[in-house]
C-alpha cells in the first residue's frame, strides 16, 4: 500500500464495519494518510456495502474500468460485479474458490 501510495495510486477503503470501527482501525494500524477515502457502513441508514460503494465512487469521480476492488470474501466480488468495477480476490476466505475475475 505504501508503494502504491508513493507512485501516486489512489487507494480507498470501502467495508461492511461500521464507520466509526474502521476508522479506529485504520488509525490503530498506522494506515492514516494512506486512503483517498474511507467508507464503512452507517448502520443507523441501514444501507448496503453497494450503496456505499456507489457513493463512494461518485465522490471520488473513477470511472469502474479504472477501479479495482481487492476482496477476501464472495460477498466482496458480488459487490465488485455490482459496481461494474474490477475485481481482485485476495486472502484467506477467497482461497480455493473458483472466481472469475476481471482484469484491466
Amino acid at each position: 500500500m505504501r508503494t502504491l501510495d508513493r507512485q501516486g495510486i489512489k487507494q480507498s477503503v470501502l467495508s461492511a464495519t461500521d464507520q466509526q470501527n474502521l476508522n479506529h482501525m485504520i488509525t490503530h494500524f498506522g494506515l492514516n494518510g494512506l486512503f483517498s477515502y474511507v467508507y464503512g457502513i452507517n448502520n443507523k441508514k441501514a444501507e448496503s456495502k453497494v450503496e456505499r460503494g456507489r457513493e463512494m465512487l461518485d465522490f471520488a469521480k473513477v470511472p469502474p474500468h479504472r477501479t479495482v476492488l481487492v476482496g477476501d470474501t464472495l460477498h466482496d466480488l458480488e459487490v465488485a460485479k455490482d459496481l461494474g468495477v474490477h475485481a481482485m480476490p485476495r486472502g484467506y476466505t477467497a482461497r480455493g474458490l473458483n472466481f472469475q475475475v476481471e482484469w484491466f
